[in-house]
């Protein structure tokens, strides 16, 4: 058990060794698939889970339905902190055939699911699902207690690996400062997550959007630079855009570096 605990810890610094760390979470409760979803308006679907669902779960991140979750919400309003089974915090009617959590568990075969939510300051919520089996019982109470005991370890990763993304793109923005260059992070959703003090300076220029977003005082030159954010969104996006302003200094809009796997 120590050395799962070390493996959580490391996850959080090491994003791509928390598939085998849901893995063995997943052995350890009975489960045969695992998940961890980052739901935060403003990024990109973040996630990820056992190789036999990462389809499953890449599809549904496609979806509205990845902001608009609501047994995911309600899991978080009763802020339970440990792990409860999927009829505490679904409605009957949302485990109905035609809804996509229903199509999910029969797309992975499942019949059974638990849930824990972690709230993060910021907003944002962590979500870990474990899944049984079609055919098989339903988790047991030593089973969630295995789980539990593992839960604050889990939370207090979870913290960490958030706070690490945010300091890395801190430290992307500052970089280009020392460069001279105005410098912002923008997600998927156009949301501005970070900032250095020489894009601040650009008041001038910029102005304040709906939904913490920021767009440009000339109507046109705000078309132009909306279009360009679009492209870096696309599949063949390499991540950042520069824009030329009044006075020839660069203008760099960085996308989000948080990728939608983990």
């Amino acid at each position: 058990m120590e050395e799962l605990v070390d493996q959580i810890y490391e996850a959080a610094f090491l994003p791509e060794l928390w598939v085998d760390v849901l893995g063995q979470l997943a052995e350890l409760s009975g489960a045969q698939s695992g998940a961890l979803l980052i739901i935060d308006q403003r990024l990109p679907p973040l996630y990820t889970a056992t190789p036999n669902i990462i389809d499953t779960l890449a599809a549904f991140a496609e979806t509205d339905h990845w902001y608009r979750n609501e047994p995911a919400h309600r899991l978080r309003r009763r802020a339970y902190p440990g792990f409860l089974e999927r009829a505490d915090f679904f409605f009957d009617e949302e485990q109905a055939p035609g809804t996509p959590w229903h199509k999910n568990l029969v797309d992975i075969g499942a019949d059974w699911q638990i849930g824990s939510i972690v709230d993060m300051p910021g907003g944002e919520m962590a979500l870990f699902t474990f899944e049984r089996d079609r055919g098989l019982p339903d988790f047991d109470a030593g089973e969630l207690a295995r789980l539990n005991t593992l839960r604050p370890h889990l939370a207090r990763a979870s913290l960490m690996a958030r706070r690490l993304m945010l300091e890395k793109a801190e430290e992307r923005v500052m970089a280009m400062a020392a460069l001279g260059i105005p410098a912002a992070i923008i997600s998927r959703r156009k949301t501005v997550t970070a900032t250095n003090p020489l894009f601040e300076e650009l008041g001038e220029i910029l102005r304040p959007a709906a939904f913490g977003g920021v767009a440009v005082k000339a109507r046109e030159a705000d078309s132009l630079i909306q279009e360009a954010l679009d492209r870096v969104n696309g599949p063949r996006a390499d991540g950042s855009a520069s824009f030329g302003g009044r006075k020839q200094v660069p203008r760099r809009a960085h996308h989000s570096p948080a990728p939608r796997r983990q």
